[in-house]
């Protein structure tokens, strides 16, 4: 009941997540699968509406916390929650630095991953980096996802403008190892290829990317329809073009970059 795409399938979860909290409240799980489901929430609402829920987000992820101290999940989401929002909204970044100091270590990886985040909002691109690297490969799903986030912005940093395509390669191919069965690494590593002048190993990878877990986060369709297009065939980056905007789960700035470019074949 946590599908991002399906606003019934949200709500039906909000719904089983309150019941959970009012019959058992003072089991975690059940205030942090409603954090989780209010996050998610959040994602489709507007600026206004989703500003007005942080509140409650944070009071979520402050309870399963006080209930479960040694949860991952709460204690990152919440140290990136106070690092992403503004301070006259309960924001603050001396309360993140306590929740990474209070495991650094009990829990040296998760305080690790924290110290990560806050590097990335201070666009301390370097330390970030160190830290990053730094964190020792895992198997443990809700780590992996947060590497994937902090990697891809990394590394998003590294290939925008061509600022370092080294670099940018260098940590897709890192996801690519850690992480096989997810889109991230390889969806990467083909615009690193794309942006190389290099567009049949761009496509072979967005090709690949699509199979893999994850695809439906990255606009992969839109990108090979570029690259197919860059390379003059006109009639297959339409049809690419084409089932991107068939996919109802396309963000909304992709789909309109892609419509004006299909506006411009004719």
């Amino acid at each position: 009941l946590a599908d991002p795409a399906d606003a019934k399938r949200l709500e039906a979860g909000a719904q089983q997540a309150k019941l959970c909290t009012e019959r058992h409240p003072v089991v975690a799980v059940c205030h942090l699968a409603a954090a989780q489901n209010l996050g998610l929430q959040m994602l489709n609402m507007g600026m206004a509406k989703a500003m007005r829920s942080v509140g409650s987000l944070k009071d979520l992820w402050i309870r399963t916390l006080e209930l479960e101290p040694t949860s991952f999940t709460a204690r990152v989401q919440l140290a990136k929650l106070y690092v992403t929002v503004p301070g006259i909204m309960g924001g603050s970044l001396s309360k993140a630095k306590e929740l990474e100091a209070a495991v650094r270590s009990t829990q040296p990886e998760t305080a690790r991953i924290i110290r990560v985040h806050i590097a990335a909002e201070a666009k301390k691109w370097a330390e970030m980096e160190a830290e990053l690297l730094a964190l020792k490969p895992t198997k443990d799903a809700a780590m992996q996802a947060e590497v994937r986030e902090a990697t891809m912005q990394l590394a998003l940093n590294f290939l925008r403008d061509g600022k370092d395509l080294a670099k940018a390669k260098s940590l897709y191919e890192s996801l690519q190892r850690d992480q096989p069965g997810q889109a991230a690494g390889f969806y990467g590593a083909a615009r690193v290829h794309a942006a190389l002048g290099q567009p049949d190993e761009a496509i072979r990878l967005f090709e690949r990317s699509r199979t893999l877990a994850g695809a439906d986060e990255y606009p992969i369709d839109h990108r090979l329809g570029d690259t197919l297009l860059a390379q003059g065939d006109k009639t297959q980056a339409r049809a690419v073009y084409e089932r991107f905007l068939a996919n109802k789960r396309a963000k909304p700035g992709n789909v309109e970059e892609v419509r004006k470019t299909l506006a411009k074949l004719g």
